[in-house]
């Protein structure tokens, strides 16, 4: 499966591994980011992944835009991952700005 872009534009994998639910509330919140973009959000689990982006998966969930992961992080891929929102506070998913500032960052970049 590619990964690129797609019929409606781009496209924005969270993904995830069984045993680290919150997945759901990274879907959630890129589903609300994007809801006026052309980009569709997909959830895929560790062993659907393209190989190239299964080699950069940075714990679960991590949120790849067309391929490329879309926030940075330490080498925890086995574990479920953390992110820090913009007050500083640990989240397990991050938030619709911060999915949504980075989405348009890109896009228009």
């Amino acid at each position: 499966m590619e990964s690129k872009q797609t019929e409606r534009g781009h496209l924005l994998v969270v993904a995830y591994f069984e045993g680290c639910p919150t997945y759901r509330k990274a879907q959630e919140n890129a589903l609300r980011a994007v809801e006026d973009m052309p980009v569709e959000v997909r959830a895929m689990r560790l062993e659907e992944l393209p190989p190239k982006m299964r080699e950069r998966f940075q714990g679960s969930p991590t949120l790849y835009l067309d391929g490329e992961p879309l926030f940075s992080a330490g080498d925890t891929p086995d574990a479920c991952r953390l992110y820090q929102d913009e007050e500083g506070r640990i989240l397990p998913a991050p938030t619709t700005e911060a999915i949504r500032a980075e989405v348009v960052r890109r896009v228009a970049g």
